[in-house]
């Protein structure tokens, strides 16, 4: 049986010293432990994969932080519109669906906070 306290530690210890550059993710290896045949396994994980939209490069592990404040759903696609050139189809928060484009019921949303 694994001890949750120490599980607990390893998952809240690497990425607080990576976030404070002790450790380099480079040297963290991908473990596999299969206890049902006595299997051990390391290996390294494989990058993202690199797309390319409007001279821009980026990954599934890249993000965009908006600090625009306050905003209202409309100032947001707005904003995304102009600086990203982006058309947002679908707005999402976990499993919530925040706004869509094809539903009319959104539309008011659109003034929202």
């Amino acid at each position: 049986m694994i001890d949750l306290n120490f599980f607990t530690l390893f998952c809240t210890d690497i990425p607080l010293k990576i976030r404070i550059g002790l450790v380099q993710t480079e040297h963290i290896c991908n473990n596999w432990l299969n206890l049902n045949v006595g299997l051990f396994h390391e290996s390294d994980p494989l990058p993202p994969p690199v797309k390319k939209f409007s001279e821009t490069k980026f990954t599934l592990w890249d993000k965009i932080e908006i600090r625009e404040g306050d905003i209202t759903v409309q100032e947001l696609l707005n904003y995304l519109m102009q600086n990203f050139r982006i058309e947002v189809d679908l707005m999402a928060s976990g499993v919530r669906l925040l706004w869509t484009s094809w539903q009319p019921t959104s539309r008011a949303r659109l003034g929202q906070k």
